[in-house]
């Protein structure tokens, strides 16, 4: 399926590794213009150089390497106006960010609710605003958030995960209402897709029920019905899907990349 995104500009928050690289590299091997963006100069530019190596068919012209802190409004803002400026618009823009602490209630401190309000919900709006009067503008304006697929079955031991990234499909769907038909807005959820942040919360099962991190990791693949971890490029087929105009009649919807986890029909 051609998704349409030869020549399409797409920006992608804290993309220098994880989900955000794979969706990254994803679009760019589509041939659409990415940024790609890190706290970090340098791990930015270190990110380009990945994604250029794994599709020989991607020009370095066509992706752009910038620091970007996503808790730094002027930062955010400086990043869509240099994409504005080298590419000549922006077309799609892909939200993610780093997740919260795995705590319980009890646990959390003010210190890490204060900094994942500011991770989460706030880097999210910051993003959105910066970013829609360019995707209002495009004709095919698609902004997509990416979140986590638990949010609409909260587990235990997440109280920060789960109050704020229910926010997030909140925010999702009021941009999706307040900006129609200019500008699609929709969430992919990731639920046990293999990156750094799932190895983090395996070994974090294994030390909380004091069993092995084999163990730990079969009990979560036991949790799904494909009985096995995603891949991120199987998490970037679905951004760069949404992200498209192949899926122009899809907004203020949730999409799920979860192998089978959600038990719920809805």
């Amino acid at each position: 399926m051609d998704l349409e995104l030869v020549d399409r500009t797409a920006f992608v928050a804290a993309s220098s590794q994880g989900l955000g690289f794979a969706s990254a590299a994803r679009l760019a091997g589509e041939g659409a213009n990415v940024v790609v963006t890190s706290r970090s100069e340098e791990r930015a530019a270190e990110a380009k150089d990945r994604l250029c190596e794994k599709h020989d068919s991607v020009d370095p012209d066509d992706v752009l390497a910038v620091a970007c802190d996503i808790t730094d409004r002027e930062q955010i803002e400086a990043a869509i106006e240099q994409t504005v400026e080298t590419f000549g618009g922006l077309d799609i823009m892909v939200n993610n960010h780093g997740g919260p602490p795995a705590v319980t209630l009890e646990d959390a401190s003010e210190q890490q609710w204060d900094d994942s309000y500011e991770g989460v919900i706030k880097s999210n709006v910051m993003l959105s605003e910066a970013a829609l009067p360019e995707l209002v503008d495009s004709e095919v304006g698609s902004l997509v958030t990416v979140t986590s697929a638990s949010a609409r079955e909260p587990p235990e031991n997440h109280a920060i995960s789960n109050v704020f990234r229910l926010g997030l499909y909140g925010l999702t769907k009021t941009i999706a209402k307040e900006y129609a038909p200019d500008v699609r807005a929709n969430c992919v959820t990731p639920r046990f897709v293999m990156t750094e942040r799932i190895e983090y919360k395996v070994q974090r099962r294994a030390d909380h029920r004091g069993i092995s991190i084999e163990k730990a990791l079969q009990s979560r693949t036991d949790e799904v019905l494909l009985d096995r971890p995603g891949q991120p490029e199987e998490f970037a087929d679905a951004v760069a899907y949404l992200a498209s105009p192949r899926a122009s009649y899809i907004t203020g919807d949730v999409l799920r990349v979860d192998g089978g986890w959600l038990d719920g029909v809805i």
